[in-house]
């Protein structure tokens, strides 16, 4: 159950993912919620746009090919997505792409083609939470990764 509190703390903790961003360019800062009891139909629950926030669950059996995809369609329709980092898995790729989206508001894809490098930035409409129980954020080997988000709660 969600103490009317933590209800609170969640719902400021999304204004300042939707409102803060800092540098040139406006570059908008990621959000992180580290929590072993709230799930992410919770976190969508609470978010300014519910029905404009989309959920991807990063394990194993995900691969950064399906991840990089979500966030561009997420991109392209201009809504925010929800990454639930379940056991500590964070491929590089994927971190790569997060530090990218926090120091420069865009992905950066090498084509396999032969084709180049595709810039594909982030809309001002877009955001991008992780959700990460404390296991998990243990179970993370890099100790940058905190360092990626701007709005931080742990509850």
């Amino acid at each position: 159950m969600i103490s009317k509190t933590q209800k609170e703390t969640i719902k400021k903790f999304f204004e300042a993912v939707e409102n803060v961003f800092h540098g040139p360019g406006e570059i908008y800062d990621l959000g992180l919620v580290i929590s072993d009891n709230l799930k992410s139909k919770d976190l969508v629950k609470f978010s300014p746009r519910p029905k404009e926030v989309g959920v991807f669950n990063l394990s194993e059996k995900s691969n950064s090919q399906e991840f990089l995809k979500t966030l561009i369609t997420t991109f392209e329709d201009k809504k925010w997505l929800l990454v639930n980092i379940e056991n500590g898995y964070l491929p590089s790729a994927i971190y790569s792409q997060l530090r990218l989206l926090s120091t420069n508001n865009c992905l950066q894809i090498f084509s396999l083609d032969g084709a180049g490098k595709i810039d594909f930035k982030m809309p001002k409409e877009s955001r991008i939470v992780v959700l990460a129980n404390k296991d998990s954020m243990a179970r993370i080997n890099n100790p940058n990764f905190i360092n990626l988000f701007g709005p931080v709660i742990n509850i």
